[in-house]
């Protein structure tokens, strides 16, 4: 099996289900996006290799190798004093989204960091909104990555629009 953890990355909880195939066996060997896909519908809260993306606590709704879809339901914890979702947040969840996608689909390639974050905040979502963050890799080259990520409500309505570049740091 592919190593799936780096140096002092915990393994969570209950990962396995995720390489379960429709037989019931375990792949031996997955692709990042036979993982990807083996998450579609689960929370992340249970499999994210990312103590935030646990915390944000998204469910995969669609991936391909490259881009996905999650969706998050806003919490009080993600709220600032008006009871909208704070930016930091907001950032995250992108962040989370943009990273999880690259470095699934990378998987033995290497760790991808992000080395910049461009969050351009077009609207608000407000406490118990569901809303649908997605992640698209624009160009990935040997050392460095370009993706692009939206946070938009269900009806399509605009959130937040992010780019990222994400730096190789690891083989």
């Amino acid at each position: 099996m592919k190593k799936l953890y780096g140096r002092g990355v915990p393994r969570p909880r209950n990962v396995d289900y995720l390489l379960e195939t429709q037989q019931g066996t375990l792949m031996t060997d997955p692709t990042g996006l036979e993982l990807l896909q083996g998450a579609i519908g689960k929370a992340m809260g249970e499999v994210s290799l990312s103590a935030t993306g646990r915390w944000l606590n998204g469910i995969l709704r669609a991936a391909d190798a490259t881009s996905l879809q999650m969706e998050y339901t806003i919490r009080e914890e993600m709220t600032n004093m008006v009871s909208t979702l704070h930016g930091g947040i907001t950032a995250a969840m992108l962040d989370d989204s943009m990273g999880m996608l690259l470095n699934v689909t990378s998987l033995g390639e290497g760790f991808f960091a992000t080395v910049n974050l461009t969050v351009d905040y077009l609207g608000p979502a407000r406490l118990g909104d569901v809303i649908i963050a997605t992640a698209q890799i624009n160009r990935k080259g040997r050392q460095i990555a370009n993706l692009e990520g939206w946070l938009r409500h269900t009806n399509g309505k605009a959130i937040a629009h992010a780019t990222s570049n994400l730096l190789k740091i690891g083989a």
